[in-house]
């Protein structure tokens, strides 16, 4: 899977989580699927931390360096090391400003920085950062970059509680990824994500719950169903469907998203609580007081294991809250 879109994507979910910022320690109990996702990283970090030091070592050349730093510090964010992803990523940056050859991959690594920015709750270094993504992906001319741009601008505006702004610039993400031939599908998925958090901000369900229908469709059959975009975007359109009332319709795409991206994530990182945190009040709200209680213990359990002592970041505004 592209690690990026994993990032993507779940920045949406992630930025405003009371969990912000916080490392992740896995335990012992987490499910099957997520220990072999686990597994998988780890083994990737430790192949791409030799890799660089090899670079450093022998001096290749900055972009190879660079590149290397860039994908370290999305894996790291992957698996919720935030300190270690953000001096990867700033890494990746130095490496890459200096030479005008590696200015495309230098936007993409500031934008990676932006995202990562959002998630700790250093919004102001992130807008920076997204501007002059946004402004170098315009020199070059660069269609599909800008639009990346657009669409992180977007996911900002949302922490910012900016609605307006966000579908403003989700909308030109969204509308540039769908006619450009050289976009990925994730591209095509995360803008239709922001932009449907945003309609639902602005109390526009009637155009948010079908955008998520086709997104989720669009995951599903351009991807694989069991992977973490279709897993958001399944959550995504049960919140939608909750808050504007219909509690019943709502139910199956809350469970199922959070079945999906507990076997991609595990009980330890700070999406998946949040999406138990969400599910418990919907359950609450349904009257399923007890259910919503035994989702409480899960989430208790599981901060007991969350190491907080590297935190000193803020918490910003869940980008749920006021979906009323």
């Amino acid at each position: 899977m592209n690690i990026r879109l994993v990032v993507r994507i779940a920045l949406v979910l992630l930025f405003s989580f009371s969990l912000a910022g916080q490392e992740i320690v896995q335990d012992a109990s987490q499910p099957v699927g997520a220990a072999a996702v686990k597994r998988e990283r780890e083994l990737l970090i430790s192949r791409l931390e030799a890799g660089a030091r090899r670079g450093e070592t022998n001096r290749e050349a900055n972009i190879d360096v660079g590149k290397i730093y860039g994908q370290l510090g999305l894996i790291y964010q992957d698996v919720g090391q935030w300190a270690r992803a953000e001096a990867a990523l700033e890494r990746a940056v130095l490496l890459l400003r200096p030479d005008e050859a590696s200015k495309r991959e230098l936007v993409t690594a500031i934008g990676d920085l932006g995202n990562l920015h959002v998630v700790m709750g250093k919004l102001r270094e992130s807008e920076k950062e997204d501007k002059e993504a946004l402004r170098l992906a315009e020199e070059l001319g660069d269609k599909v970059a800008i639009a990346q741009s657009r669409d992180r601008l977007a996911a900002l505006a949302l922490a910012q509680h900016k609605y307006e702004r966000a579908r403003d610039y989700a909308q030109k993400a969204a509308a540039e990824f769908a006619a450009n031939e050289k976009s990925e599908r994730f591209d095509v998925v995360s803008a239709r994500y922001t932009l449907a958090l945003a309609d639902c901000h602005l109390g526009d369900y009637r155009h948010a719950i079908p955008l998520l229908t086709d997104a989720v469709d669009e995951a599903k059959t351009k991807m694989q169903a069991r992977d973490l975009p279709a897993g958001f975007g399944e959550f995504l359109l049960g919140y939608a469907l909750w808050k504007s009332g219909d509690t019943s319709a709502a139910r199956a795409h809350l469970e199922e998203g959070i079945a999906v991206v507990k076997e991609q994530l595990g009980w330890g990182h700070p999406v998946y609580l949040r999406m138990l945190g969400h599910y418990a009040q919907y359950l609450r709200e349904t009257r399923r007081v007890e259910a919503a209680n035994d989702v409480m213990r899960e989430i208790r359990r599981t901060e007991d294991v969350v190491d907080v002592r590297s935190l000193g970041v803020r918490s910003t505004a869940n980008s749920f809250d006021g979906l009323r």
